[in-house]
């Protein structure tokens, strides 16, 4: 058979390319880590110091104990939440002042010396 263009190969011919072969990248992909969560429970404390005055807002009802009402903008409060991820909320409750138990009056007055404050928390 005569082509005028294309060189003539016969039908057995195969023609055999060699596949270049690229080394394997491997990306290396960090182990996805679970997310901690854990829900604060009653008896669950803590403990902050900051200096006064503080900038909280508490509800002081008989028989009741002190709890947060409102950091209030621009606070010793709401630095030491910036610092610090937060932790004082509204809601919380206010079990000691600088070491010292008593009743909402009792802690406030303690709170109203001023200085540095310890308050020990609870949700």
């Amino acid at each position: 058979m005569f082509s005028c263009c294309a060189p003539e190969t016969s039908p057995s011919t195969e023609i055999q390319t060699q596949a270049e072969t690229l080394p394997e990248k491997k990306e290396e992909v960090p182990e996805p880590v679970p997310a901690k969560v854990e829900e604060a429970k009653a008896d669950t404390s803590f403990t902050v110091t900051f200096d006064a005055p503080l900038g909280l807002a508490v509800d002081l009802k008989e028989g009741s104990p002190l709890k947060i009402k409102t950091v209030n903008e621009g606070s010793n409060a709401e630095k030491y939440n910036k610092e610090n991820g937060g932790v004082l909320k509204a809601g919380l409750s206010i079990l000691e002042v600088n070491g010292k138990t008593g009743t909402g009056k009792e802690l406030v007055d303690e709170i109203k010396k001023g200085g540095t404050i310890t308050l020990k928390l609870t949700a």
